[in-house]
């Protein structure tokens, strides 16, 4: 179960994230796989002179190599398997094992991130890249892959599936490190969906917001759905009949909180809610479903 201060702090998070105005202009949504499965960046892939750049740490760990980072000279060293790789942010030479690699696009500050070239780091380790500019898919084919326990990458969890996909169908949305996407699925219904990094100084963990707004004779109300790795879907309630939060426990919505209407109420409206939640990223094309959250769809 959730505290009510984790919950007070995730529900603040997404009432500000359903506010948010979405930027007009998409995002390339540049997506990389390593053997099949979707890495994550908290500073999202982008091209830089034409070649993809990706934050370095993620992606060596991600190859299952060390990573040290001298922050006197801007310099990274990393090694995995007799390989030693040496580059230093804004210069074009890469140093694999003390040879001399000239780089089109040198490693660069981004967001407070180092990007490093994701082609050039993978094949010094002995990778296979290739490119999709259909799909915008750099994919990486290793035989040797071990990720460090600590590795920012997601493993492919039902989580980690549904917060690529945001990111690869949403926008990003500049200075917060989410993406997201919003529509209007009726003259009085809008779905907004966000994935969200970790905000340490709210010490909230990353998480996905869902919120569904609704209008009917002059009055709104919404419905915020929040879901987070190995912890129960959170859902709050704001309705002309009051307010009210829970959470789906072994595939029932439990009210943890006191409303001024009945529970059987409130329940109702969130069947309804994840009915309606759940069409909507069928219809988008979605492979996850929130049963993959044990949320019970009637």
């Amino acid at each position: 179960m959730h505290n009510e201060k984790l919950i007070g702090g995730l529900l603040a998070a997404m009432i500000l994230s359903a506010s948010t105005a979405f930027p007009a202009m998409a995002t390339d949504g540049i997506s990389v796989t390593l053997n099949g499965i979707p890495l994550s960046f908290d500073v999202p892939p982008q091209i830089i002179n034409d070649r993809t750049m990706v934050p370095l740490r993620a992606i060596f760990e991600a190859l299952g190599a060390s990573v040290d980072w001298d922050d006197s000279t801007r310099t990274v060293i990393s090694s995995k398997d007799g390989i030693t790789i040496s580059l230093t942010v804004d210069s074009s030479t890469m140093y694999v094992n003390g040879n001399a690699v000239t780089l089109d696009s040198p490693a660069c500050i981004v967001n407070g991130r180092t990007l490093v070239p994701v082609r050039a780091i993978s094949e010094a380790y002995n990778t296979t890249v290739s490119w999709n500019g259909d799909t915008q898919t750099v994919t990486i084919t290793s035989a040797n892959t071990a990720p460090q326990s600590s590795s920012p990458v997601s493993t492919a969890t039902s989580y980690s599936i549904f917060k690529h996909e945001i990111m690869n169908k949403g926008i990003y949305i500049q200075g917060t490190g989410a993406y997201g996407l919003m529509e209007d699925l009726s003259d009085t219904t809008t779905i907004s969906i966000i994935a969200s990094p970790s905000d340490p100084s709210a010490g909230l963990d990353e998480y996905i917001g869902i919120t569904l707004t609704s209008e009917s004779n002059g009055r709104e109300s919404r419905l915020y759905l929040i879901l987070q790795e190995n912890s129960e879907p959170i859902v709050s309630i704001r309705t002309a009949y009051g307010e009210s939060y829970g959470e789906f426990l072994d595939g029932h919505f439990i009210i943890n909180s006191n409303s001024s209407s009945s529970d059987e109420t409130f329940a109702n409206i969130v069947s309804s809610g994840m009915s309606l939640i759940d069409i909507y990223l069928l219809s988008e094309g979605f492979s996850t479903s929130l049963t993959d959250f044990g949320i019970p769809i009637s």
